[in-house]
């Protein structure tokens, strides 16, 4: 995304003749404002900002942070970084002189979504002004948003709905940050896509993606009006027989026809998810957006779970490998009221939580104890103690940062085998050396399951 700001200006008459103009300006080239990242990991927004007008301009910039617990939001211009504290920056460009703006967010001992906002003002020209939001997802949330509605708020219908059910969340907007890549769809074990009336945030890229999520026992929600069309029917903007064939073989669902113009949905008898429901997907409280639905097909893996009517399906759950899968052809906002969303998507993760026929379950429980750091303050040593549970070694890891998310020292990597764990750092890092007295952060992970303490070296 590139803005520009421009204005002319009238100069002082003794600077320039009485006719000189002076033009302000100045663009902003930002790449990207959305990333996924691990705890304890920095992640830095490279912007560039350009001196488009005639004169020399100072640069105010401005940071605000909404951030969870301890994570960290900085400023660096060109060579210099400045302190988290810190919340104004100024710079100054010549005509046609660029610099490098960065806003680095870290993700410390707390999982969540944080966000930076960044406003860019000419000195020379008040009235020439920028802003931009930066957001970090930390890895290992329970759920994935995906919110690709175009920018119509359907998202707050799920939000709700996952907050009821005991989630932790982070929201992706699909129409400001950009395609996920397949690492930062990795990163969750349940991806919801809300979709609206259309497809945009669903793509054949990710498609290779999903379907390892799925094959490694992860969980994936799929709601839209026309999803389904889109990759199955010809003629759709998606559409190939390798898509549609992967809709079948993976999601088990196929496209039968567009606009089923019905207002209400009913559970199929039996059914493990939606047995017993009666669901009015249009009015009372939800976004009444339900026009150009879809009936779709259980194929394959695929068994009906709503219908429009009897033989006429309206969502569609699915195994495949370890994983689950949950495809609407409606939206999901449009569910007349809170209490009816919330039972639903409840109802799917109590489905998907279940083991899968043939299939090794998810590794829950992993730390038995919370992980203690003790002495803490210390110098020159300190132990990191936890228990693994389980009855099989898992793959881990323990790693020292500092606060920038720079790696200091490795102290595990390989298998824990289950019991308690006792490791000790001496202070020093990769090379040997001595680290400076202050706060660390220890990222302890047991297969995907990550616990981060802080520990304090004394001076």
């Amino acid at each position: 995304m590139k803005t520009i700001a421009t204005l002319l200006v009238s100069l002082a008459a003794g600077l320039l003749p009485a006719a000189g103009l002076a033009q302000y300006g100045f663009t902003v080239d930002v790449p990207h404002q959305g990333a996924v990242a691990d705890l304890v990991q920095l992640h830095s927004f490279h912007n560039t900002v350009t001196n488009t007008g005639s004169v020399a301009d100072t640069y105010e910039v401005v940071i605000a942070r909404d951030l969870p617990g301890d994570w960290i939001a900085s400023l660096c211009e060109g060579t210099i970084c400045y302190p988290p504290h810190l919340s104004v920056i100024t710079f100054t460009l010549d005509p046609g002189e660029f610099t490098q703006l960065l806003v680095d967010i870290t993700p410390l001992t707390d999982q969540g979504e944080g966000s930076a906002s960044v406003t860019i003002t000419s000195q020379g020209q008040p009235a020439l002004s920028e802003q931009f939001a930066f957001t970090v997802l930390s890895s290992g949330l329970d759920v994935l948003l995906v919110d690709a509605d175009g920018g119509l708020g359907y998202e707050t219908y799920y939000q709700g709905a996952l907050t009821a059910a005991g989630k932790t969340f982070g929201t992706w907007d699909r129409d400001l940050f950009g395609v996920l890549a397949a690492e930062e769809l990795g990163g969750f074990g349940t991806i919801v896509y809300a979709l609206g009336s259309g497809s945009a945030g669903l793509t054949p890229a990710d498609l290779p993606a999903l379907q390892d999520l799925l094959q490694a026992g992860g969980q994936v929600v799929v709601s839209g009006q026309n999803v389904v069309r889109d990759f199955c029917s010809a003629g759709g903007v998606h559409y190939s027989a390798a898509n549609r064939l992967w809709f079948r073989n993976v999601l088990g669902v196929d496209y039968v026809l567009d606009d089923a113009d019905d207002s209400t949905v009913s559970g199929v008898i039996g059914d493990p998810v939606a047995g017993g429901l009666a669901l009015a997907i249009n009015g009372g409280t939800g976004a009444n957006d339900n026009t150009v639905q879809d009936e779709i097909a259980p194929v394959g893996p695929g068994a009906a779970s709503l219908e429009y009517s009897p033989g006429r399906a309206a969502a569609v759950r699915a195994s495949y490998g370890q994983g689950r899968s949950y495809v609407m052809g409606f939206g999901f906002e449009g569910i007349s009221s809170d209490a009816s969303r919330n039972d639903l998507l409840a109802r799917i993760f109590t489905w998907m939580a279940q083991q899968v026929s043939g299939a090794p379950g998810p590794v829950s429980g992993l730390f038995v104890r919370t992980p203690v750091v003790a002495p803490n303050p210390f110098n020159p040593l300190t132990h990191l103690m936890f228990e693994v549970g389980g009855d099989t070694p898992v793959p881990g890891s323990v790693a020292i940062f500092d606060l920038r998310g720079r790696l200091v020292a490795d102290l595990f990597s390989g298998a824990f085998y289950p019991g308690p764990q006792d490791l000790v750092w001496n202070g020093r890092d990769r090379n040997g050396r001595i680290a400076g007295g202050g706060l660390y952060l220890a990222r302890i992970r047991v297969a995907d399951q990550v616990r981060t303490v802080k520990l304090t070296l004394a001076k």
